[in-house]
């Protein structure tokens, strides 16, 4: 299963359409790349036509969370209830439970502020993977669950962060720097 991510599309203040790149990325145009199986919008598309123009083209399901651009911040129309669009999302996807939200706030801020408590209050509890938006950077966030023997409860194990930078080179955007760290505090030395 390939996931396409998108977010803070932003149109129709960044431009009135996506850009052709954007579906060209979905579909797989460029050889060594396949066609996503389904595409995540993680929020503020300020247009909720984007989620049908996504699904028109590209022809996979596609699921999106509303961003502070969507629900009438900012002065910026309340975009309307659509099938495929929610405040936050949970989607079971072979097997991995993974949290979609437009913001989730990190660092940590303990007690007030850690991932778990964020992660039951946008997703009702703890998923592998969280999809989120409103940064312009690329972080994932990895938690590791393990059962000790068949209809044990899951338990929790690890989790971290991975921190990166981009950079783009000759049209593709590279990995300028990339660093996992385990708990929620950056690398030493760490700059975004």
């Amino acid at each position: 299963m390939l996931i396409g991510l998108i977010s803070d599309t932003h149109v129709p203040e960044a431009g009135r359409e996506l850009w052709p790149q954007v579906y060209d990325a979905f579909l797989g145009v460029n050889p060594e790349q396949p066609k996503v199986d389904i595409i995540l919008h993680a929020g503020d598309m300020h247009d909720v036509r984007v989620l049908d123009w996504l699904e028109d083209r590209v022809g996979v399901p596609v699921y999106g969370c509303r961003g502070n651009g969507d629900d009438g911040g900012g002065g910026r129309t309340y975009q309307p209830d659509h099938p495929r669009l929610k405040a936050d999302q949970v989607l079971d996807i072979e097997g991995f439970r993974i949290g979609l939200t437009h913001d989730f706030a990190l660092p940590e801020w303990p007690p007030y502020r850690t991932i778990d408590k964020m992660m039951e209050r946008y997703f009702g509890g703890p998923v592998q993977i969280v999809v989120h938006g409103h940064t312009a950077t690329s972080q994932v966030i990895f938690t590791e669950y393990r059962q000790e023997k068949a209809g044990d409860p899951m338990k929790f194990t690890t989790q971290g962060k991975e921190y990166a930078t981009w950079v783009k080179v000759k049209g593709q955007w590279l990995y300028k720097t990339r660093q996992i760290a385990s708990g929620s505090n950056p690398p030493e030395g760490w700059k975004e």
